[in-house]
């Protein structure tokens, strides 16, 4: 088991010390993820959390606040995750038809991975006791992604490679579309 040290700089510092602190920070949420997952939220306790990384509760809190706030920052780390995929994609050197079916592929594959639809499981069955929580950061990545998307088909409107009159529009629908059944199946 590693003992971790935490800094009081902020996590986003670049000096050294903010380094240790942001991966302390990621750490956390890794194994709060880990318990999660494995306990339900009812279930899963800080102790446990810190028994997987060493720390210590005080840690936990000052990152944050509580069990809700730590719940809530795993959600937030698994969107986080699911956007950034998306953002890595590369549109050189592909034909439009190449971009959207890499694009799609990216979104199924992340839909359908295990700890994706672990998480998505958790937030159902914590939906009673949260229900705003869930569904707002299911439903922001679903918009982050395809404001991703309807800015693609503007872009390309715009250069006169397509004809999309209302690109959000069709972009949820791509996405929909994209998810589908499988989807639903895999949960």
């Amino acid at each position: 088991r590693r003992r971790i040290s935490f800094e009081s700089m902020p996590a986003n510092s670049d000096s050294p010390n903010g380094r240790r602190a942001r991966i302390s920070k990621t750490a956390i949420l890794d194994a709060a993820t880990q318990e999660f997952l494995a306990n339900g939220y009812q279930k899963a306790t800080i102790a446990a959390v810190v028994r997987r990384i060493g720390g210590s509760n005080r840690n936990i809190y000052e990152y944050f606040g509580d069990k809700h706030g730590l719940f809530k920052a795993v959600l937030e780390q698994s969107r986080d995750r699911i956007i950034s995929g998306h953002q890595k994609l590369d549109r050189a050197d592909r034909t439009d038809v190449e971009y959207l079916r890499e694009f799609a592929s990216a979104y199924l594959r992340n839909c359908l991975r295990e700890d994706s639809l672990a998480l998505h499981r958790l937030v159902i069955s914590e939906t009673l006791r949260f229900p705003e929580l869930g569904q707002t950061v299911l439903r922001e990545s679903e918009e982050m992604l395809q404001a991703q998307l309807a800015a693609f088909l503007e872009e390309r409107t715009a250069a006169g490679a397509m004809s999309v009159s209302a690109p959000e529009t069709v972009g949820g629908m791509f996405l929909a579309l994209v998810r589908g059944e499988v989807h639903l199946r895999a949960l």
